[in-house]
């Protein structure tokens, strides 16, 4: 095994530990005592110290001096991988801007600004989701109609991602336009009245500059701009809107993912039944959620069997999506937490079983996986399926 050499590790334990707890487990902080430390929303015994690195989860009496012991002690991983997790094999920034933390007794006059990612193309104008489907079908193992169908309702669609820049908003003929992460005396932004989405309805000023500008700027040989496709996926509020969005990087070499900067955490990926349907599945991921919608397709030996139960990802594992899917759906009654077979996931899915069970509900089950999450088991069961097929076909 290859030794860890020390300015790595140091990287890793010098990471933002509110940047990493909102991105990949979907907390939110407010800082008190004059952000001498800050406190998790979801988790009020998680308090985070002012440096951003040191931490202590009251509740569990854990605690760390940075997001390495977190990752060991509360997700259960070991050393190195917890650092190969946290610096990855290539460093990727994201486009999308951390959250700040909430300050108390301020009011914040500019929350940020959801904006969808943009839609990938091919040259010719066509969308594209050439790169999703293959990450999705080859590199995750979840069937084509799954995916298809969720392509076709734009819960996920492949996104562009640019590092060092963000995206700024949507002109009226739904082209995306960016601004750069740093400043570049060179750029030539314009004021463009721009929206959140290309089917937004609301609009605003900002000086940005084109897609295309952006493009032409990838051309030049001396380019330091990357061009990422990303899997996104998307969840909407009580009016129907797209309030919500997760995004990972098309690639299974290593992980980039976290939530577009102003997302609703009430608003989580949902994949609703077909028809009335009291049950719902609950997830980290949505990823776990299709590969769990596959797995019930296995079992039952039909394609269209995972369209008869509701499925919720929560994008992390806190519970405001949940919580928001039952205000609107007070006809569910059955509750299965599927969160990841690790520390966190379990204790976790206990913590939320015990809040649903003082709110009145009853049937409530804990679905672990056999394996780390449902995706590993999706894998393993087709893989055992291929090894049978070959042995039937000797």
């Amino acid at each position: 095994m290859a030794h860890l050499e020390e300015d790595i590790i140091e990287r890793a334990k010098n990471t933002d530990m509110i940047a990493l707890l909102e991105s990949e487990e979907g907390f939110s902080f407010k800082s008190t005592y004059g952000e001498r430390e800050f406190k998790c929303i979801e988790h009020n015994s998680l308090v985070v110290n002012g440096n951003r690195r040191r931490w202590y989860w009251n509740s569990r009496q854990v605690g760390g001096n940075n997001a390495i012991d977190y990752l060991v002690k509360i997700r259960g991983m070991n050393f190195r991988d917890a650092v190969l997790h946290l610096v990855g094999d290539r460093e990727q920034t994201a486009y999308m801007p951390i959250r700040k933390a909430v300050t108390e007794n301020v009011s914040v006059s500019k929350p940020v600004r959801f904006v969808l990612p943009e839609q990938a193309h091919f040259p010719d104008g066509r969308r594209n989701y050439s790169n999703i489907i293959a990450y999705l079908n080859k590199g995750r193992g979840i069937d084509m109609n799954i995916i298809n169908t969720l392509i076709a309702s734009g819960q996920i669609y492949q996104g562009v991602q640019y590092n060092g820049l963000h995206i700024v908003g949507y002109n009226d003929e739904g082209m995306a336009f960016y601004r750069f992460n740093d400043n570049r005396d060179w750029v030539d932004y314009r004021l463009q009245t721009l929206r959140a989405s290309p089917t937004a309805t609301d609009t605003y000023q900002a000086e940005a500059v084109s897609s295309k500008y952006v493009d032409n700027i990838l051309l030049k040989d001396n380019t330091k701009i990357f061009k990422n496709n990303l899997v996104v996926s998307t969840g909407k509020n009580a009016q129907g809107e797209i309030s919500y969005a997760a995004f990972r990087i098309a690639s299974t070499n290593y992980r980039f993912r976290g939530e577009v900067a102003g997302s609703d955490k009430a608003s989580g990926f949902l994949i609703e039944s077909e028809g009335i349907n009291d049950c719902v599945y609950v997830f980290e991921s949505f990823i776990d959620a299709m590969s769990h919608a596959n797995l019930y397709n296995i079992k039952y030996g039909n394609k269209d069997a995972w369209k008869l139960h509701n499925r919720l990802a929560l994008g992390g594992t806190a519970d405001t999506a949940l919580m928001e899917l039952l205000k609107r759906k007070p006809n569910i009654r059955n509750i299965c937490l599927c969160l990841d077979n690790d520390s966190a996931g379990r204790t976790a899915a206990k913590e939320i079983a015990g809040k649903l069970r003082s709110m009145g509900y009853i049937n409530i089950y804990e679905r672990y996986p056999n394996e780390k999450d449902y995706n590993d088991e999706l894998k393993k069961v087709k893989s055992i399926i291929n090894e049978q097929a070959e042995e039937n076909e000797q």
